[in-house]
């Protein structure tokens, strides 16, 4: 039988990695490791793993650890979840260690290309008594353009954290979008908040006050002399 890729069998000892799946290229900083091990003459002592974006060795099984039937360590499956994988291509290696000294080990190549993971830091969803308010979001990646979408209108290109300004009351909503090197596009969560800027009232100043005083004078005045032609006409009748 040739070689098989995630696939490592001497005697006693069977080691299988199901995933991820060699050469595999995968659309997200996580990867779900699966992994089967049997042995036939002694149990299973022990499980670690070397993962290149990681230093050192990790171990992910030991039988002191456990409370397993002593028959159930013949055969072992093993899950165990990665995430914040840089991008690129990686390399992962687990090694089984059974109770009679032996080893054996099965690697597996794959390669992370993700979308950005874009996180706005603001605005929150909470009511501002201001129409400009900073837009402030994280990427975890370099990326080669960033906009921003508000109130599900065209995109606008920001160069990083910005200001959005001349912001009407009422409700409003903006995503963040970005596109990395590779051509992939990430979206951050949609941000819903309002605006409700309190309604300011001017005071006169003494030229404006001088101009309304003077309008009501005029206005009582004219009153006054209609009411005096007025009454002199009847009194002619």
């Amino acid at each position: 039988m040739g070689h098989v890729p995630g696939y490592h069998r001497q005697e006693n000892l069977t080691l299988i990695i199901l995933s991820p799946l060699s050469n595999e290229v995968l659309r997200d900083n996580a990867v779900t490791v699966r992994v089967n091990i049997s042995t036939q003459a002694m149990p299973i002592n022990s499980v670690y793993y070397q993962a290149d974006w990681q230093e050192g060795l990790h171990c992910i099984y030991n039988v002191s650890n456990q409370t397993l039937n002593w028959n159930m360590l013949y055969k072992l499956s093993i899950t165990a979840n990665f995430t914040d994988i840089p991008d690129g291509r990686h390399h992962l290696t687990l090694y089984a260690h059974i109770h009679d000294g032996s080893q054996g080990s099965s690697s597996v190549d794959f390669t992370i290309n993700a979308p950005p993971s874009i996180v706005i830091l603001s605005p929150e969803n909470e009511t501002y008594e201001t129409g400009d308010l900073p837009l402030n979001f994280t990427v975890n990646e370099p990326v080669k353009w960033v906009g921003y979408s508000l109130d599900g209108k065209e995109n606008v290109t920001v160069t990083g954290n910005s200001t959005i300004t001349n912001l009407t009351n009422g409700f409003h909503s903006i995503t963040v979008y970005a596109n990395d090197p590779s051509g992939n596009m990430g979206t951050s969560q949609t941000m819903n908040f309002s605006v409700n800027k309190p309604t300011v009232i001017l005071p006169l100043n003494s030229a404006q006050t001088i101009i309304v005083v003077g309008v009501a004078i005029a206005v009582i005045v004219a009153v006054g002399v209609g009411l005096q032609v007025y009454c002199k006409k009847h009194k002619r009748i």
